[in-house]
């Protein structure tokens, strides 16, 4: 009641609780490692959707067992090892 009187009987409710949302953190390197291990789901299960496409006698999905792979472990480790990094750094600055 003190606080009230203090702020002239003011029942604004942002003046008493803050109604900011803050912002959902997103785990990068989290969401990187979900999109290469969906992108290797996708290259075992390809083969295997062409092979039921091949026996019904429809057109083949693009990717199938002669083609470049889709994932490139290399880069997907580089580019890992950058989210790292800015997650290192974001975790300094917020200390």
């Amino acid at each position: 009641m003190n606080e009230i009187e203090k702020n002239d009987i003011n029942l604004n409710i942002s003046r008493y609780i803050s109604t900011a949302v803050g912002e959902e953190e997103i785990d990068h390197e989290a969401t990187n490692q979900t999109l290469v291990d969906i992108e290797k789901d996708i290259q075992t299960a390809n083969p295997k959707h062409n092979a039921f496409l091949k026996d019904l006698e429809l057109n083949l999905l693009r990717w199938d067992e002669t083609s470049t792979a889709l994932v490139d472990d290399d880069a997907a480790a580089e580019f890992s090892a950058v989210l790292a990094k800015v997650a290192a750094t974001n975790k300094a600055k917020k200390k």
